[in-house]
């Protein structure tokens, strides 16, 4: 007995050992099948792509087997005393290799069109996912219900595409696939998202008394449609009665249609097509009925932010009303109303408005605190200005904009450093913005002209320009700096491109025009004053500047024209006080000339050329001591006025002092070196003081000066020949003479 039990159990032992591997093997073979079948289920072309290729591998690896495979054989050797000679033959017949041969090329040939087809069919779904990245897709799951019967999806399917007939940028894609009450919210989602969906829709109802209707909108696109929950879900009451009148169905289609609609604007809106954002708004607005779906404030939100970005303001700022109307403490509203108002100038009641959004959210509006520090800045209260961005500052220690509108605030100061620190900051923070770092440089470019730092100025305005090279201001601002710096031909160019870029740039036009009155070409000046004055007929200074060039022209009645209209948009315009005077003094209407001098002075007491054209007028009056007082301001507010010195020599030369005329002539030919026909007159006009002395060799000596760097300087051969006749030089005289009647036509007095 003992003997029996074990052979029976180590009978078992081996049975179990000889089933186990073909069943642990039969088992893997199923579960892999199983397996790969779910695969191909849910990634189709992935599998049949990965057999095609697989399979090819494996004949490659076949036929390349065929062809090489070898063997050795023993062959006799050529002669009799040869040794015999062990060769590599192929291992199968010629026919076969040379069919495997062909079959290799026709796999490699069939490699390279399948990855152009690959490479066509990845370029064509990179569209295909470009494209559907600009729609909205909203996919419709079936509803789990009596449909047959009632249609509910039906009637929201059908409702939707008579919504968006013809909208390219949206997208319904209905599926046969319903969603239980007993599948979560991830299966929603996963299944969008196979879709490329941006919106899932699904539900259910029964076929009783209370249908107990629910749909959900799953939202995929939070980002986007930010103003839609994660999840939404809509249960309308109604009743079986109402079911079977269709009345539910019309109801819940229109309303998701406007729902639909709705978002398909909000996306028009943040894709920055406001055009159609407005035009579904609007759509929506004009229904009878409302969705419950839909916030009314969300849709009059957008509504005037649509119409504020279209620069509507005033269309705007009813809409942000009528949403302050359905919630008084909706900051955001206020704050956008106040962007509106600002963008009227009405800045009072802009300020208005975004105390109330900082009051309903003192600490997460640092936005609004910026904006209302932008408004102090146009009202000229630069102080409360730079304490809101400072406070936007301190509240946002990386809000670019509050460094820029206080650094320009500190540049309308003229605290320059302080400008351009907060001008540095925007540019390490503004990296993702290069519109606004371009306009950093371009400001800070401004701040270091005023510092007088021309170079540095310019390579900010290189940036600016290499960051936006459509950004007109600062081929504007780089052109000033070129004229000031005397590159005049370089300033017209960047003028030139300032205007191309922007014609309506009233200011570009201005500044070409002063360029070419500097470079004597006065046509052209008036052409471009005449623009600028068409684009802004408000400004003083273009009228100014026209006259300016009137008046280069000796067209002094025109000259005096324009200097009227500017004085009448500026009563405050000392220059045009000034240029005015010296039309009159120049028409000999000395008194009126002199009165405009002295409401020039009387504006700004610093400026030493008018000081000195009402000295001028003066000696027309001869009233030479007024003169010489003048004279005397002029010099003391600008030493290095020449003509300051020369005139008040002049002055002094016609009382007959002529050693104090002698010592104003010797400082103004010091001064006055680099101007080589001021030079000259200059000289002249000491010889002639010398020969009211009688130092007629030394008034010679001047007079010789003054020829030798102007020798079209026809006076100062008369004065010479003089100087020659009161030696008794009569030869040189006559010369002298007869020079000055060939380049005058007229006899010497």
């Amino acid at each position: 007995m003992s003997d029996k039990q074990p052979e029976e159990k180590d009978g078992l032992l081996e049975l179990i050992k000889k089933l186990w591997l073909p069943i642990g093997g039969f088992l893997g073979a199923v579960t892999l099948a199983y397996n790969f079948y779910k695969l191909w289920l849910g990634d189709q072309n992935t599998v049949t792509w990965f057999l095609a290729d697989g399979g090819l591998l494996v004949l490659a690896i076949v036929l390349v087997f065929v062809i090489g495979r070898a063997k050795f054989s023993i062959r006799d050797g050529a002669h009799p005393f040869d040794a015999p000679r062990k060769e590599k033959v192929s291992f199968y017949p010629p026919v076969l290799r040379r069919s495997a041969t062909i079959g290799l090329g026709f796999i490699a040939a069939l490699a390279v069109l399948g990855g152009i087809l690959l490479m066509q069919h990845r370029q064509a779904q990179a569209r295909f996912l470009a494209e559907q990245e600009q729609k909205l897709i909203v996919l419709i799951a079936a509803f789990e219900g009596p449909e047959d019967i009632y249609g509910l999806r039906n009637e929201i399917i059908e409702n939707l595409r008579i919504e968006l007939d013809g909208d390219q940028n949206v997208e319904i894609v209905p599926i046969d696939e319903a969603i239980a009450p007993t599948q979560d919210v991830d299966y929603a989602r996963e299944l969008g998202r196979q879709y490329l969906a941006d919106v899932v829709i699904w539900g259910w109802y029964r076929p009783t008394e209370n249908p107990n209707i629910t749909i959900h909108f799953e939202n995929l696109s939070t980002e986007t449609i930010d103003v839609i929950q994660t999840g939404v879900t809509y249960q309308p009451q109604a009743s079986l009665a109402e079911l079977e009148s269709f009345e539910v169905q019309q109801r819940i289609g229109s309303e998701t249609s406007i729902f639909i609609s709705f978002i398909t604007g909000l996306l028009a809106y943040k894709s920055g097509d406001y055009s159609t954002a407005t035009e579904h708004f609007e759509t929506i607005l004009q229904k009878e009925d409302q969705s419950t779906l839909l916030d009314a404030s969300s849709l009059h939100l957008y509504l005037g932010l649509s119409y504020y970005s279209t620069g509507n303001f005033e269309a705007a700022i009813q809409e942000f009303s009528g949403v302050i109307d359905l919630d008084p403490n909706y900051a955001r509203a206020y704050g956008n109303r106040g962007l509106a108002y600002a963008s009227l100038k009405q800045y009072e009641i802009a300020i208005q408005d975004y105390d109330r959004a900082i009051e309903l959210q003192p600490r997460s509006v640092w936005v609004m605190y910026g904006s209302r520090g932008g408004a102090y800045v146009a009202l000229g209260q630069y102080g409360r200005a730079i304490q809101d961005f400072d406070k936007a500052i301190e509240l946002n220690p990386e809000y670019a904009l509050a460094y820029a509108g206080r650094g320009r605030t500190y540049a309308d100061l003229e605290q320059y450093e302080r400008a351009i620190h907060d001008f540095d900051k925007v540019i390490r923070l503004g990296e993702s913005d290069q519109h606004l770092v371009a306009w950093a440089y371009g400001n800070r470019g401004g701040a270091y002209d005023a510092l007088e730092e021309y170079q540095r100025a310019l390579g900010d305005y290189d940036k600016a320009i290499e960051l936006d090279p459509e950004y007109a201001w600062a081929y504007e601002a780089r052109g000033s700096t070129y004229a000031f710096l005397g590159r005049i031909e370089l300033a017209i160019q960047d003028y030139d491109q300032a205007i191309e870029l922007n014609p309506q740039f009233a200011v570009a036009y201005a500044n070409r025009g002063i360029a070419y009155a500097n470079s004597g070409q006065y046509e052209r000046a008036l052409r471009d004053y005449d623009n600028a004055i068409k684009l802004d007929p408000e400004n003083a200074w273009t009228y100014g500047n026209r006259g300016n060039a009137y008046a280069s022209m000796k067209e002094y009645e025109r000259a005096i024209q324009d200097y009227n209209h500017a004085i009448e948009l500026d009563p405050q315009d000392a220059l045009a006080y000034r240029g005015r005077g010296s039309m009159y003094d120049a028409l000999a209407q000395y008194e009126r000339a002199i009165e405009d001098f002295d409401k020039a002075i009387e504006l700004d007491q610093g400026d030493a050329s008018a000081y000195l054209t009402r000295g001028n007028a003066y000696v027309h009056l001869e009233q030479y001591e007024r003169a010489i007082q003048n004279y005397d301001e002029a010099i003391e507010l600008d030493p290095q006025s020449a003509l300051a010195y020369a005139n008040r020599g002049n002055t002094y030369s016609d009382l007959g002092q002529y050693e104090r005329a002698i010592q104003d002539y010797d400082k103004a030919i010091e001064l006055g070196r680099s101007d080589q026909h001021f030079a000259a007159w200059a000289y002249g006009n000491r010889g002639l003081a010398y020969f009211g002395l009688a130092q007629y060799e030394r008034a010679i000596q001047d007079y010789d000066k003054a020829i030798e760097l102007d020798p079209q300087y026809a006076w100062a051969y008369q004065v010479r020949g003089h100087a020659y006749e009161a030696l008794g030089n009569t030869f040189k005289a006559d010369a002298d003479f007869a020079k000055y009647k060939e380049l005058t036509g007229m006899d010497p007095p």
